[in-house]
């Protein structure tokens, strides 16, 4: 049987979010369900560097309002509308 263990940021990681107030911010307003994942996507990495990477890049995009792309919906990061398929295509008949 396979657990899964939650991850938490390192004091010092957790240091350098609390140091950023609108990381912070926009970081508390998200749902847990994210707040897990790039928590996982940060502290998961196998080699230092990464993750220091990681967190530098989750704090600013945190601060300015975003989520980070690789947990981002492709549709999030263009700005397109999944609902409807591009015109000519075999769903308008043609």
């Amino acid at each position: 049987m396979i657990r899964f263990t939650p991850r938490t940021f390192e004091p010092g990681q957790e240091k350098a979010f609390r140091a950023n107030d609108r990381a912070r911010a926009f970081w508390q307003g998200q749902p847990a369900g994210y707040r897990r994942t790039a928590t996982f996507w940060v502290t998961s990495a196998r080699r230092e560097e990464t993750r220091a990477r990681r967190l530098a890049t989750l704090i600013e995009d945190s601060e300015q309002g975003r989520r980070v792309a690789p947990l981002t919906r492709p549709s999030e990061r263009t700005g397109r509308s999944t609902g409807s398929a591009p015109s000519g295509s075999w769903q308008d008949g043609q």
